[in-house]
C-alpha cells in the first residue's frame, strides 16, 4: 500500500531513516505504526506487530505503569520521558529511554501516542 498524499509520503520517509524507535499506540493500546528503527531496536517486522497489543513489548512489571499511560493520555497529563525495559522478539530485555506525546482530535480526544525510544547507554541487557 502506497502513502496517499505527499505528507504522507514525508513522515513515512522519515520513519524509514530514523534511527530511533518510533511507533505509534493507538487509544485501545495496539500499535499502529512501527519504524525501521524500531523493528532494528525491538527485532519485530512491521508485519509482525502492527495491530498487535503493545504490551506484546512489555515485562508483566510494566503492564501497570502502561495502563497509567493511557488513562494520563485520555486525561490529558501524560508524562513525556521516562526509561522503561521492553521485552525484544525472541524474548530479551533491552532497557529503553522513551518520550512519548498524544495526538488528539479537534474535540480534543486522544487518538494515538506517539513513543520513540532509544536503548539506554546507562544499563546493560
Amino acid at each position: 500500500m502506497y502513502p496517499k498524499n505527499q505528507t504522507e509520503q514525508l513522515l513515512a520517509a522519515l520513519l524509514d531513516v530514523c534511527e530511533d524507535a518510533v511507533l505509534t499506540i493507538s487509544a485501545d493500546g495496539r500499535v499502529r505504526d512501527w519504524s525501521t528503527g524500531a523493528a532494528r531496536l525491538y527485532g519485530y517486522s512491521e508485519a509482525e506487530i502492527l495491530g498487535k497489543p503493545f504490551s506484546t513489548l512489555l515485562p508483566l512489571y510494566e503492564l501497570p505503569a502502561f495502563e497509567r499511560v493511557l488513562e494520563d493520555a485520555a486525561s490529558g497529563d501524560l508524562e513525556r520521558c521516562d526509561t522503561s525495559e521492553r521485552l525484544c522478539r525472541g524474548g530479551s530485555r533491552i532497557v529503553v529511554n522513551v518520550k512519548r506525546t498524544v495526538v488528539r482530535s479537534a474535540h480534543h480526544e486522544a487518538m494515538l501516542i506517539v513513543e520513540t525510544g532509544r536503548e539506554s547507554r546507562h544499563h546493560t541487557r
